[in-house]
């Protein structure tokens, strides 16, 4: 009997963890089951129109990968069972010729780059016994490029061209890479020669076979590893200069210090963003405050003031991490003078805080993971009792959204409807929705193909209820989408109704595959999301290695004249050159020779100008 009542509070527990149902101003909370005890975690993403988590504990060993198709939760099976907690899946996700590619660990704490084909998770060999791949994955000229943790202990380049990695030697043998970024079609790279931890003395353009170190007439600049980015065609980085933090600006072949507009600690440890076409950063004040402060056109920075003696981000950790764009305004964490934490919104060069309305005490308030969804503003928000809780912000008050026992947070859009993850009532983790009732648009259809070198956009919607706009989104990795376009809509209609779109900007995309999807627009401001279209993109090569697997002969056939300043170099699999021909001759065919070499698999970069044109990978069998 008493074996019998456990068995009956089990299944009433497993019941709740299926289906819980909470009803707020008619709003509804689903969660999605999971297939047992396990819990989801960490950051969703989308892939081939489903979504992905991670998944760990249950009867599962290590953390896997869960695969979300609209009804259930599948787990996708690790290539080594009996994984040590923490092992398995650790994330960094890049979708790459049509494959996803994740961080995997093993139970010898090495991480490889795992692939996963949308079916089963394979992990990638290592080229060497060293601690393996680190992150930081970047795609250019049809490559995976990502630190790598050698055997020596350093940390180097390395690139996966869809077969095998390959490692790319640094510059010296004490060294190592620390992060990279692609810019005018090249690798930029920070490297740390090893003098001081997380300061970075060397900054270095990689186009595809040599370092070429970017001039520095700054003696004392140390950079710093975190947050590089592009705007309006520069690069901007972050580094120490003698006592001060400042913004440092490049093209690619010098570097400019940004001046810092007052004696404070400068631009430290925040991140950095894009609104009105400005660049936005974090600024540490004379006065001692985080403040927000952004670039203007004669690379002069202006600091925004803040409301009160609080703080932008926190005063322990100042990094922008949950900016948003809502209603055409700018919307921020803020630390008050109280320390707790608020939300607040940047107008017309003014920084103003919004009241919070259920918490005062020390770290609560506005948590992050913001997320604009349906007109609204919606965000994770901590209670005084410490509670953590999902609210709608409609521009002018804050309103409670179902929950479970605790919204953990991580919002994505999928299928028109709001996820994210919740605690249930059981102690589980769970991706759970809310069901916001219909919607004023059904997508009947929406499809693409190439033609030419453009890509034409079509779709068709069977109903329409005040409908404004359509915004066309484009993405090379399936993540991060831009805005390319508008098409306006019908408004109201009871009929099946037609539209097209042609992206002609697809030349400049060096990846294989580019991902669209459509983002309709109301006219009260809400929207929507359609699903992901993905279409392969063939660039034609001129180029061609022969024979593969080869002996003592390697040809290289171009199809069209070769032009000044065309170099070849062989790479062994450790990264070193082994071979180099520079500017060579305007016959299109080429021979290499590779008696003296040893078996093995090699790779051949051929360059243009500094800039890569070819990369290959090929096995010498003698």
């Amino acid at each position: 009997m008493k074996y019998k009542l456990s068995s009956q509070i089990i299944t009433i527990a497993f019941i709740l963890s299926i289906f819980f149902v909470q009803d707020t101003n008619a709003q509804t909370l689903h969660l999605i089951p999971n297939p047992d005890n396990g819990s989801v975690g960490g950051p969703v993403f989308l892939f081939n129109g489903k979504l992905y988590v991670s998944y760990s504990y249950g009867s599962y060993s290590g953390v896997k990968l869960a695969e979300f198709d609209g009804k259930n939760l599948r787990i996708i099976p690790n290539p080594d069972e009996n994984l040590l907690p923490a092992h398995g899946y650790i994330g960094l996700p890049i979708i790459f010729n049509n494959k996803l590619y994740i961080r995997y660990a093993d139970n010898t704490n090495n991480y490889h780059l795992a692939e996963f084909n949308g079916n089963s998770l394979t992990v990638i060999s290592n080229p060497d016994s060293g601690f393996g791949y680190l992150g930081n994955p970047v795609i250019l000229n049809n490559k995976i490029y990502f630190l790598y943790g050698n055997v020596g202990g350093t940390i180097q380049l390395a690139f996966f061209d869809g077969k095998s990695i390959f490692l790319i030697s640094n510059p010296d043998p004490g060294g190592s890479m620390v992060t990279s970024l692609t810019y005018k079609g090249a690798l930029y790279n920070l490297y740390d020669a090893g003098y001081e931890p997380y300061q970075v003395q060397e900054f270095l353009k990689f186009d595809g076979a040599t370092f070429i170190a970017v001039t520095n007439q700054y003696p004392d600049l140390l950079f710093l590893w975190n947050y590089p980015v592009i705007f309006h065609d520069k690069m901007y980085l972050q580094a120490l200069n003698i006592a001060s933090y400042n913004l440092v600006q490049s093209d690619g072949n010098s570097l400019y210090i940004i001046p810092n507009p007052d004696a404070g600690l400068g631009y430290y440890g925040g991140g950095n963003f894009l609104f009105t076409n400005k660049l936005f950063i974090t600024y540490s004040s004379a006065s001692g405050q985080n403040q927000l402060a952004y670039l203007n056109d004669d690379s002069t920075l202006t600091i925004i003031p803040n409301p009160d003696d609080g703080n932008v981000g926190s005063v322990t950790f100042p990094a922008i991490l949950d900016t948003i764009t809502f209603n055409g305004d700018l919307y921020i964490q803020y630390e008050s003078r109280l320390s707790n934490f608020l939300l607040a919104k940047y107008k017309n060069q003014t920084l103003s805080t919004i009241p919070n309305s259920k918490a005062i005490g020390y770290s609560r308030g506005y948590q992050g993971f913001p997320i604009v969804f349906n007109g609204n503003l919606f965000l994770q928000y901590r209670l005084d009792n410490g509670a953590l809780i999902q609210e709608k912000y409609d521009g002018n008050s804050f309103t409670d959204m179902p929950n479970a026992q605790t919204y953990e947070g991580y919002p994505i859009i999928y299928n028109n409807q709001l996820f994210g993850q919740y605690t249930s009532f059981t102690g589980n983790h769970q991706l759970g929705y809310i069901d916001f009732g219909a919607l004023p648009l059904n997508f009947l259809s929406f499809n693409g193909k190439l033609d030419n070198e453009n890509i034409e956009l079509n779709w068709q919607t069977a109903q329409e209820e005040n409908t404004s706009h359509f915004i066309v989104q484009r993405s090379n990795d399936g993540i991060t989408f831009d805005n390319i376009g508008n098409v306006i809509a019908a408004g109201n209609s009871g009929v099946t109704k037609n539209y097209e779109y042609v992206d002609n900007k697809v030349k400049q995309f060096n990846s294989p595959h580019l991902y669209y999807r459509l983002q309709e627009v109301d006219i009260d401001g809400k929207m929507q999301l359609s699903s992901i279209v993905v279409l392969k993109i063939s660039p034609s090569s001129n180029i061609t290695i022969y024979p593969n697997p080869a002996n003592d002969v390697l040809n290289v056939d171009f199809s069209n004249p070769i032009s000044q300043n065309t170099s070849m170099a062989l790479y062994n699999a450790n990264g070193e050159k082994i071979v180099a021909r520079n500017n060579i001759s305007n016959d299109k065919h080429q021979q290499i020779k590779l008696t003296g070499l040893t078996q093995g698999s090699y790779f051949i970069v051929i360059t243009q100008n500094g800039r890569e044109l070819f990369t290959k990978s090929f096995i010498i069998q003698h």
